[in-house]
């Protein structure tokens, strides 16, 4: 496993910075410009009531569900901007982008409630997200990969040939990512409510 994450780190570095590019720029946009924008700002916040009632779901649930619950969403979530990275990359670019604008948004609520977002960030997200991230990352990463390569061959290939090598590549990967994200739910289940807990009311 981890000598497939570093191969896959080596081979695909450009395509990981320009995914966690597309994460942080949609991080600033929420943070400096998503506030003038009352209808995008409610949409928002619409995607952040769901998260919030997947998190109720969780944490009143036995941990073997809830963990289940997690597993799930974020399997599905992360497959899926591979699978359907066919659409030219598009919702890879758009799952990034949103989720960094989802980040930024409750960065901004947190500070409206006196709620240290540095705090909640390395106490309450990074636990779990030190693998969680980096499996969306790669995801991500693989489908923005796809999608240009189907507008780009790779050099000396066709179309099709290209969609294949690079299916292969995530096929390869998605144990890796299964097993990241395995390994987050549980921490974020049974460990960040723990560590969170007394800094954070409420958790």
């Amino acid at each position: 496993m981890i000598s497939r994450l570093r191969d896959f780190g080596k081979e695909n570095f450009s395509w990981l910075l320009l995914a966690c590019g597309f994460f942080t720029a949609g991080y600033l946009v929420a943070r400096t410009a998503l506030g003038g924008n009352p209808l995008a700002f409610q949409l928002i916040l619409e995607q952040l009531e769901k998260l919030m009632e997947l998190g109720d779901d969780v944490y009143t649930s036995h941990p073997i569900r809830g963990i289940y619950l997690i597993l799930l969403n974020n399997t599905v979530a992360s497959f899926s901007i591979i699978l359907f990275s066919v659409i030219l990359g598009l919702p890879s670019l758009l799952s990034l982008f949103g989720n960094g604008t989802l980040m930024g948004v409750v960065a901004m609520l947190m500070a409206e409630e006196g709620i240290s977002f540095p705090v909640f960030f390395f106490l309450g997200i990074l636990p779990h997200g030190i693998l969680e991230l980096p499996a969306f990352f790669i995801s991500a990463a693989l489908g923005l990969k796809i999608g240009y390569h189907i507008v780009f061959p790779l050099p000396g290939e066709s179309r099709v040939n290209s969609l294949k090598m690079n299916f292969r590549e995530a096929a390869k990967m998605a144990p890796v990512i299964f097993l990241m994200l395995a390994a987050a739910a549980c921490i974020e289940v049974l460990i960040t409510p723990l560590i969170l807990g007394p800094f954070v009311p409420g958790v």
